[in-house]
């Protein structure tokens, strides 16, 4: 199936979703893992985009000193923010830092000692996601999609295009191998809670 004439990236994805055999919102996971681009490499292994909800952002962080302060420059994040999900049609008014759930986002010994329960699975390797190839039809709507935007850097709109293509790759392989999904927000999982439904940490805190 060929796609035609799609301004945003957002038109794209649920075909090409329903394409790759995948039902999660691609998008919003390419945003995930350009929140590096916006905070910085200085926060990088001190916070982690985890959920949108709501047009709010949660970013978990290591610590409150870290929370307090990304909050002095919520306002600039939120501003560069706008920039980059322009064309992945996700809109983010707000974001919240929340330092509670760090232990349950991140893979470290701390987080491992503490949910015993857990099974955490291994992530694809670069040579996983090499062997899978997008059908070329969806890699050029993807390409096309940011031709137009006046507001991005060629280099900034390569490493979107890049994060967009890569993420699809590595949900297909999550999906073919039997990764558990979010049973509300519909995101992946690294890992198995045994005897427990599937649920994301910021899910489990949504009231």
């Amino acid at each position: 199936m060929k796609f035609h004439n799609f301004d945003k990236i957002g038109d794209i994805l649920p075909d090409v979703l329903k394409k790759a055999g995948i039902n999660i919102g691609i998008s919003q996971i390419a945003l995930f893992n350009l929140w590096v681009e916006v905070v910085g490499k200085r926060f990088l292994r001190t916070t982690k985009a985890i959920k949108l909800h709501r047009k709010t952002l949660t970013i978990a962080t290591k610590s409150p000193a870290v929370t307090q302060e990304l909050v002095m420059f919520k306002a600039d994040l939120l501003k560069k923010l706008s920039i980059l999900t322009q064309n992945l049609e996700i809109k983010v008014d707000d974001i919240h830092f929340n330092h509670k759930i760090w232990s349950e986002v991140t893979t470290d010994k701390t987080a491992k000692e503490q949910y015993e329960y857990r099974k955490y699975l291994p992530a694809p390797k670069d040579g996983d996601i090499a062997k899978i190839e997008l059908p070329q039809n969806i890699k050029d709507e993807i390409t096309q999609s940011f031709v137009n935007t006046e507001n991005l850097t060629d280099e900034m709109k390569q490493k979107i295009i890049k994060t967009i293509s890569d993420d699809i790759k590595r949900q297909i392989w999550k999906k073919e191998n039997g990764y558990p999904l979010c049973q509300t927000c519909f995101i992946p999982l690294d890992y198995i809670d045994e005897g427990q439904e599937p649920i994301c940490p910021v899910c489990k805190n949504i009231k």
